[in-house]
């Protein structure tokens, strides 16, 4: 039996593996002991407590001190398997213990056990993340540290609520709730910001504002406009604009798992794909969502866009991912800063057309776009797109850098993953969101030409994501004043 084999067998046969995330560890150790004498030497190594532990390796102690030494060289073939919780017992761990006096309680230490308690006006930095699928309770332990804060200190507490789970708690706890409230204008004195003007359905009205961040979405189109108006210096940007490609998850599985797709230990497969093209732009696989589904993602009437979504389980019968072709500014049709905005709103327009209206979506089967006819019927792959779709042909909609690009690299992405370029596969779009059209311009220090304002994140064309907006707000707290 080879090592491999006989690895494959024990994992099998170790249910503690399966649903709770462990792995599987090859471990060998090796203790190496020196001495200024053969005679203490051989004491050591015949103690009776030694001798049952650990064997003596005879006419092998060069190979041993070989595989003892940082070499990076392992001459001794002595391993055997351990799960994670095993292989944890044998690693000098040192704890870090957060045990403030009258610090707030947020969990125990995963590897000591003790409670911690924090004070975060004691530490260096007291910003932090809360990280964790969805469902996994992120939000409640917000809620928690909130209320913790409200009843024991002083402190002005400042939710910013996109998905309003906070407004009871809030009222609860004597706050004031302003849902339902939109930026809408900026009062700018002598190139500084001196207040904000407030949409909200009571009417307008102005708050006194020195320093804003100004975090909107790539989305915004609204904002970029009355921005642009004000004479906020703006660029345009490059982005990128393609469709969303859906297969059967089970055949992404088999694609990248093999003969083992199916085991209960694997989770549904991903991939991440990328092509060259001759002019350049290069396509790429976007947003990968296992087990998800497409979804509407669409802003303004009479326009369509689509994107991906997975939900905690993962376990829809198709995968997606976003498939796309970069967009440069010479494509924009213009020099106006927002030209870019105005290609995405033309062709979603045009994909809303082709698709009927009542915001159903254009979809074509990948072999009736390779072979450049329109889909009248969808295959073997049912889409996951709501309020539904219309077999039809992208090439009505998306310009033709775009499709033939497509065109070239679907070949060449199914060579790396088997059967991405599938008959059957569905094309569904356009994605034309993948990030800002528009970069607002700033300074070093992340304020923009109108003092006090700082535009911030992937709205403002200085992320490309949740993790890198978020670095880009955190530093931008380190930086105002």
């Amino acid at each position: 039996m080879t090592f491999a084999t006989k690895v494959k067998s024990e994992i099998s046969h170790n249910k503690g593996l399966i649903g709770r995330n462990k792995k599987a560890f090859s471990y060998g150790m090796m203790l190496c002991g020196k001495s200024f004498s053969q005679q203490s030497i051989s004491m050591t190594t015949e103690n009776k407590y030694i001798a049952k532990l650990y064997a003596k390796l005879i006419f092998q102690q060069q190979d041993g001190l070989i595989t003892a030494l940082p070499l990076g060289l392992r001459r001794i073939d002595a391993l055997r398997t351990l799960t994670t919780e095993a292989l944890a017992v044998l690693m000098p761990f040192k704890a870090q213990e957060l045990n403030h006096t009258n610090g707030i309680y947020y969990g125990q230490n995963a590897v000591s056990g003790n409670m911690i308690r924090i004070d975060r006006a004691q530490l260096l930095n007291g910003h932090s993340f809360r990280l964790g699928v969805s469902g996994s309770g992120k939000s409640m332990s917000a809620k928690e540290e909130l209320v913790e804060i409200a009843l024991r200190t002083r402190d002005d507490i400042l939710v910013l609520d996109p998905e309003s789970e906070f407004g009871q708690l809030v009222k609860a706890l004597g706050g004031e709730v302003r849902f339902s409230s939109r930026l809408s204008d900026l009062i700018i004195k002598d190139g500084a910001l001196h207040a904000v003007r407030v949409s909200s359905a009571e009417g307008e009205y102005e708050l006194g504002c020195e320093a804003l961040i100004l975090a909107c979405g790539h989305s915004a189109r609204d904002t970029y406009e009355w921005l642009c108006a004000l004479g906020l210096p703006m660029q345009q940007k490059p982005f990128a604009i393609g469709a969303r490609i859906e297969h059967l998850q089970r055949d992404i599985d088999r694609a990248q798992y093999g003969p083992s797709a199916g085991h209960p230990a694997l989770p549904p497969a991903e991939y991440k794909l990328n092509a060259p093209t001759p002019d350049g732009r290069g396509v790429y696989t976007f947003c990968m969502c296992p087990g998800g589904q497409v979804i509407n993602a669409s802003s303004e009437p009479g326009g369509v866009n689509v994107n991906g979504m997975s939900r905690h389980a993962r376990d829809g019968r198709n995968a997606n991912a976003a498939v796309l072709v970069g967009v440069r500014p010479e494509d924009f049709g213009g020099d106006h800063p927002l030209a870019g905005m105005y290609l995405q709103r033309r062709i979603e327009q045009a994909a809303f057309r082709c698709a009927g209206g009542g915001f159903r979506a254009p979809c074509q089967r990948v072999g009736d776009f390779l072979s450049g006819r329109a889909s009248v019927t969808l295959g073997g792959v049912e889409p996951t797109y709501l309020p539904g779709v219309t077999p039809g042909d992208l090439r009505a909609f998306l310009p033709d850098f775009i499709t033939d690009n497509l065109r070239l690299a679907l070949p060449r992405l199914g060579q790396r993953l088997k059967g991405f370029d599938h008959p059957d596969a569905l094309l569904t779009g356009p994605e034309t969101r993948s990030s800002a059209p528009v970069r607002i311009l700033r300074n070093p220090r992340r304020q923009s030409a109108f003092a006090g304002l700082y535009p911030l994140g992937e709205g403002a064309g200085y992320a490309g994501g949740i993790v890198s907006a978020a670095v880009d707000g955190l530093c931008a707290g380190m930086d105002i004043d």
